[in-house]
């Protein structure tokens, strides 16, 4: 960046010797009229100290030259800048987007978690089922109905489970 506007000072002051012996002073009209611009254009780039007056302030003339080699460059330097800009933008989209697509992946289960998941849970109900007949009763009678029942719960539970783990395994959804 520093040599570019290290060689665009350079130009401009070849620019201004060569000027000086050919200056040709052109009206503000002239110079809109030249660019197929407004006269409006021609006093913003006045007012941003893009082209120099020449002449008097009822009648601004610019030296030709100069002011062509100074739109170009002011111009140049601008599209540098928009470039800048929707890069930084197009930048900043591609992160946020990343963003979402890591919360969403940090959101996932794998199938495999998944798959662990209800084989843990299925045997977490088969040890509590276990138990329950003896704490139900004393009776081995009552015990026996309970165990019965509880057997056929857990089957259902357990078929269920694997059915469960088939669909996650083969990825069709219920």
């Amino acid at each position: 960046m520093a040599k570019a506007q290290k060689n665009m000072r350079k130009n401009a002051e070849n620019t201004h010797e060569l000027s000086s012996e050919l200056c040709i002073s052109v009206g503000a009209g002239e110079l809109a009229d030249l660019f197929g611009r407004s006269l409006e254009w021609v006093r913003e780039l006045k007012t941003r100290g893009v082209i120099q007056n020449t002449g008097t302030r009822s009648r601004p003339q610019y030296d030709l030259v100069i002011s062509i080699n100074s739109i170009f460059a002011d111009h140049s330097r601008r599209v540098a800048l928009s470039g800048k800009k929707a890069a930084r933008a197009t930048d900043a989209r591609t992160r946020e987007i990343e963003l979402r697509i890591e919360q969403k992946e940090r959101d996932l289960i794998s199938v495999g978690e998944s798959v662990d998941i209800i084989s843990e849970l299925a045997e977490m109900f088969r040890a509590e089922f276990a138990g329950l007949p003896a704490r139900f009763s004393s009776d081995q009678s009552k015990q026996a109905a309970v165990r019965a029942e509880a057997e056929r719960s857990l089957r259902t539970i357990e078929a269920s489970a694997k059915q469960a783990i088939q669909r996650l395994q083969h990825g069709a959804s219920k």
